[in-house]
Formats: C-alpha cells, sequence, structure tokens
C-alpha cells in the first residue's frame, strides 16, 4: 500500500473518531408530544391568508437535562435547511412561532436538544424530535390569548400526567 494511500486512510479514521456520536431522533406524531425530558404542544394562529397564520410550537424541556434547543426546517427533497432558532440555551419554556408557508417548502421540522449550554459548531444533540409538517390534530385559534392559553392548559396537562416528571 503506498504512503499516499496509507495517510488517506489514516486521515479517513481519524475523522471517524473525531465525528459527533448520532443523536436520538423520535417522530413528534401529533400536536402534542412528550418524551425524554421534553414535551411540545402545537397550536395556530389563524391570519387572512393560510399562509399567513402563525404555526406556533411551545417547547418545554428539562434544562438540566437540555441546557439548550435548536430549531431547524428541512426541504426533505433537496435537503436544505433554514435555522428557525439557532442552537443557544434558552428558559424551559420557549415558543417558536413560523408562518405556515414556510411548511409549503422546508416541511420538515426538527426540535433540536443539547447536553451543553453552548453547542459548539458541529456538536451533535442529544435528541432530535422532528415532525413531518404541521401536525393534522393541530388546533387553530383566532387570538393570540387563546392560542396561548391552549398551549399552557396543554403543557399543564403533560406535566401532571408525567407525575412529578420534568418538564
Amino acid at each position: 500500500m503506498s504512503a499516499g494511500r496509507r495517510a488517506f486512510l489514516a486521515s479517513l479514521a481519524a475523522l471517524a473518531l473525531a465525528a459527533p456520536a448520532a443523536a436520538r431522533e423520535l417522530h413528534g406524531e401529533s400536536d402534542v408530544f412528550a418524551a425524554d425530558g421534553v414535551a411540545i404542544a402545537w397550536g395556530i394562529l389563524r391570519a387572512a391568508q393560510p399562509d399567513e397564520a402563525t404555526v406556533v410550537m411551545r417547547i418545554a424541556r428539562d434544562e438540566s437535562r437540555y441546557p439548550a434547543l435548536a430549531v431547524v426546517a428541512i426541504d426533505p427533497f433537496g435537503g436544505q435547511s433554514i435555522v428557525v432558532r439557532a442552537p443557544a440555551a434558552a428558559p424551559g419554556v420557549v415558543d417558536v412561532p413560523s408562518r405556515r408557508g414556510r411548511f409549503a417548502d422546508h416541511a420538515r421540522t426538527e426540535v433540536r436538544l443539547y447536553a451543553s449550554a453552548k453547542p459548539g459548531p458541529g456538536e451533535a444533540p442529544a435528541l432530535v424530535v422532528f415532525y413531518q409538517g404541521v401536525p393534522d390534530t393541530t388546533p387553530e385559534f383566532e387570538s393570540d390569548a387563546k392560542l396561548a392559553a391552549w398551549l399552557e392548559a396543554r403543557l399543564a396537562k403533560l406535566r401532571a400526567s408525567a407525575k412529578g416528571k420534568k418538564p
């Protein structure tokens, strides 16, 4: 084997060892989801034009387990992505709004949860909860107040059913 080929194979091995471990992925499945220290509820604030409606994900998580999070929208066919919320530390409950029209071209939404408070470039999330489009069961509301009350009630119900576990 040539020296160049050995060097090439050694560099591939080094890259493989340095690559972050793959994140655990869970499918969100519906407008309300809870597992592994995270709970997510979806709601929609109606608008005059359907594509202008605001889709809101309320994400609650155990901050000691997942101090940082990101939300990324991905085109499932072309692979292009849009950062909806950059990786960063956040309070235990975060609302992440998106225009409904965004889901037409970037249907896959990933909630990426990190074990460190300041995820570095290339750091793999500890957990990814993904959705393919807006869940069909997501309710729609005419006012911010009704949407906010519904999201809070859904998360409160999830917390109560978790019997003291975070979130």
